[in-house]
């Protein structure tokens, strides 16, 4: 029987449904061209093709993604109700949704617009080859990758023609089925395979790395709160755990009789008076609420408000104050727009440096906001208005800029922020197997403190070198970053090499080096 093509099957639709009336639905249309419409029965000998018969018992094949398409594509690898992250195409974690703030992406066409999956927390895996070098397992320390995404699990694989060994990573998250506590952990899986494909002798180590993204919602203001990691030794298992102090109530205290508010800006003239004005985002002046083709705008107080919508998201720009003397315990002010730190965001500036920052929560209506500014009294500080981003809710909304010794409205601060500690748990990089941990210690958030986990076949100073950190001398300051050397079955791996493999072995094969290491967001 003739196979009946897309257009064909359209021309018959149309012609169908053009003949039948606008009453009539066309309930099936068969291979030989028969119709079937409302009313009729189905007649039990559907005239299906013998090859189309077939295809529905053939075993499928899998679909395997590659090249440019890896940027958009990803595969959930977050425990049930535990947050979630993606695995990227690449084989990278990106997505990071364990540190319960809703980021809204917008509406429509914006929301599900394809876009490059994001790589907020910095974590990765990377193979070291002795004499041929390091290689991160991403797009950019392979030539070679492919996806195959098959939930829970997914496959990636690296190659590179100059590299003398090819990894296969297999990773998921416990998934049950008909087991929902099993399937709760916060924990993703890396399996990690490497296969010499050289022909001849290779030495490898594996290591793994992980920054400390605990309590990231305050990095712009962290106090004097710090950050801490901690190993775990135990038969069949080294590990880093991050962690970081609790944060305070910060609006704890509010004075019974508060000193009157100073008004730093209301923005009700039409220019901007003594502000800096940098770009075009800002418009002539101050804005009188809601502008061409934006939602509508609400919550400022007044008439006008700073509104960067200026003709669109596609204009930026800076706004920045004179310099003020600093002489509340609090500086209020409202705000809305997108949610993009460091792009669209207000800025407190103390001797140049920001020492507090705002962003909006992707909504129009401006809700009041606060900064606990009562250890800088006294001193000189400017404030920023700042308007970067391009993209979907590029564009910020601020009103009334007040000194004052209470906070304008609790409620609306945690209506932005939550609780404040609502970030702070412990992130965990584990590799399953004995080995030897270096690098407990407590830093400020300040330091760029990744704390990778290694896993390597040589001695621990080989390894400590190669990845950029030297072994500790009882040290007065804490290392800027943690080591862990794997072992294997329980026995160093000091000096063994992988031969040229023929096939691939278990954990214990001498052809192939396996780390199986976990990822605990909790």
């Amino acid at each position: 029987m003739a196979e009946v093509s897309r257009r064909s099957l359209l021309k018959m639709a149309g012609g169908a449904a053009l003949g039948l009336g606008a009453r009539r639905h066309i309930l099936a249309i068969f291979e030989d061209g028969s119709i079937v419409v409302q009313g009729q029965q189905i007649p039990a000998q559907k005239n299906l093709g013998a090859a189309w018969k077939r295809s529905l018992f053939e075993r499928g094949t899998k679909e395997v993604w590659s090249g440019d398409e890896l940027d958009s594509i990803g595969m959930p690898v977050g425990g049930i109700a535990a947050g979630q992250m993606y695995l990227r195409g690449d084989g990278t974690l990106g997505l990071w949704e364990v540190f319960n703030y809703h980021h809204f992406l917008s509406y429509g066409a914006t929301n599900y617009a394809k876009r490059k999956i994001d790589k907020s927390v910095d974590f990765g895996i990377s193979v070291n080859v002795r004499g041929s070098g390091e290689r991160e397992l991403s797009r950019e320390g392979f030539s070679d990758v492919t996806f195959n995404g098959t939930y829970p699990t997914a496959t990636v694989n690296y190659k590179d023609t100059t590299y003398p060994v090819e990894v296969e990573s297999v990773v998921y998250s416990p998934f049950i089925p008909l087991s929902a506590k099993d399937s709760a952990y916060p924990a993703t899986v890396f399996e990690v395979t490497v296969k010499n494909t050289s022909g001849g002798e290779q030495t490898v180590d594996l290591r793994a790395h992980l920054e400390n993204a605990v309590a990231r919602s305050a990095e712009a203001s962290p106090g004097g709160r710090r950050r801490h990691t901690r190993t775990i030794k135990e038969e069949a298992l080294t590990a880093l755990v991050h962690s970081a102090d609790p944060a305070e109530d910060e609006f704890q205290d509010q004075p019974a009789n508060p000193r009157p508010a100073i008004l730093v800006e209301d923005f009700e003239g039409a220019t901007y008076g003594d502000w800096k004005v940098e770009g075009e985002s800002f418009g002539p002046g101050p804005a009188p609420g809601t502008l061409s083709n934006q939602n509508p705008v609400s919550g400022f107080v007044g008439k006008r408000l700073v509104n960067t919508y200026y003709n669109g998201d596609g204009k930026t720009g800076r706004l920045t104050s004179p310099a003020f003397t600093i002489q509340r315990n609090y500086i209020n002010f409202k705000i809305g727009g997108g949610n993009h730190p460091g792009e669209e965001c207000i800025n407190l500036l103390v001797d140049g440096k920001v020492v507090r920052s705002s962003t909006g929560i992707n909504d129009e209506a401006l809700l009041w906001e606060a900064w606990n500014v009562s250890d800088l009294q006294g001193r000189r500080a400017t404030i920023e208005i700042v308007d970067t981003a391009t993209g979907g809710w590029g564009h910020i909304n601020i009103d009334h800029i007040e000194q004052a010794d209470t906070v304008r409205s609790l409620d609306d601060v945690k209506r932005r922020h939550g609780d404040a500690n609502r970030d702070t748990g412990t992130l965990a990089l584990g590799i399953l197997s004995s080995g030897s941990a270096i690098g407990d210690g407590t830093y400020s958030f300040l330091n760029p403190y990744h704390g990778p986990c290694c896993a390597g076949v040589g001695r621990e100073e080989d390894v400590c070198r190669r990845a950029g950190v030297a072994l500790p001398q009882p040290p007065a300051r804490p290392p800027v970053r943690q080591l862990v050397r794997g072992r294997r079955g329980g026995d160093a791996l000091d000096r063994q090499g992988l031969r040229p493999a023929e096939r691939q072995y278990t954990t214990l094969g001498q052809d192939v080096l396996r780390l199986d290491a976990s990822l605990l967001a909790a």
